[in-house]
């Protein structure tokens, strides 16, 4: 049975990074059931990714400054979004691919 895993994040992080995306909600639904697999956790974090991407681009020509803006954008709805799910190997391949060499799986006893 596939469960639907709606990842609401807030835009209020960055007011005016990309365009009329600080007015908006990032909406991504997500099926639970790919989390199980290796294939599936890279489907999850692509789409994440996609549609993060799409959220925060600026239209049309950008100053150095607004291109800094989505690109903070872009990293900073990615992490949330990941951690929003709340799934450990998720957060493993996130780290894996943005080069972070420490990840917690498990908290003490």
């Amino acid at each position: 049975m596939s469960k639907a895993l709606i990842a609401a994040i807030a835009a209020a992080c960055l007011a005016g990074a990309a365009g009329t995306a600080a007015a908006q909600d990032l909406t991504i639904p997500l099926d639970r059931e790919l989390l199980e697999s290796d294939s599936g956790i890279q489907k999850t974090y692509d789409r994440i990714e996609r549609r993060v991407n799409r959220y925060c681009e600026a239209n049309g020509v950008q100053t150095l400054r607004q291109m800094q803006m989505e690109s903070d954008c872009k990293d900073e709805m990615l992490a949330r979004a990941v951690e929003t799910v709340n799934d450990a190997r998720l957060s493993a391949h996130y780290a894996a691919v943005h080069g972070e060499t420490t990840v917690v799986l498990a908290q003490g006893r």
